[in-house]
Formats: structure tokens, C-alpha cells, sequence
């Protein structure tokens, strides 16, 4: 209740805000390949239907995340580090449709 609505506030916790963006980063990184490699991803998704995404997560990132740091578990998705560049895309595809923009 009132001005301490995250719980991380309450305890001064405020490191974790950053990796919640890094990881916001590495997710629309994610994401986009899966939706390279998933055309219907979307649509998909939309339906209701999250069986090839969990495919995906399960061969792509959960099977590799214990074994390879970050960097190179982007690196093996993706082909390069982390790039904001699809954070960016991401953020102006989503607010240009709620906004109209």
C-alpha cells in the first residue's frame, strides 16, 4: 500500500531494477530469433498456443544456460552479444500501436 508499491523498495533492494532491464534486453534479443526461426510465433501465441515457443526456449535457452554464460549463450542464439537494438524495436513496435504513433 502507498508509495512503496515493489517489494524490493521496502528492504532497499534497488539493484535489482537494473537486471530487470539487462534482462528485458536479452529477452527481446531472444524473442526476435524465435520469431525468425517461428514465422507463425504470433499468431501462435495469440491462439493460445505456446507449444513451439516452449520448444524453442527449452532447445535454445534452457538446455544451454547452466553451460554458457550470457554472452555466449547470445552469442550461440542469436549470433552476436547483446544488442539494445531489439529492445529499442520492441518498445517502439508496442507503444507506436498503443499510442498510434
Amino acid at each position: 500500500m502507498g508509495v512503496l508499491q515493489n517489494i524490493h523498495c521496502s528492504h532497499a533492494s534497488f539493484g535489482y531494477f537494473p537486471t530487470y532491464t539487462i534482462g528485458s534486453f536479452y529477452a527481446a534479443q531472444f524473442f526476435n530469433q524465435a520469431k525468425i526461426e517461428n514465422p507463425n510465433l504470433l499468431q501462435e501465441i495469440e491462439d493460445v498456443n505456446n507449444k513451439n515457443l516452449l520448444n524453442w526456449l527449452r532447445k535454445n535457452i534452457h538446455n544451454n544456460g547452466k553451460r554458457l554464460d550470457e554472452d555466449k549463450l547470445c552469442e550461440k542464439i542469436r549470433g552476436e552479444k547483446l544488442n539494445f537494438k531489439y529492445f529499442k524495436q520492441y518498445v517502439i513496435e508496442k507503444y507506436s500501436l498503443i499510442y498510434s504513433l
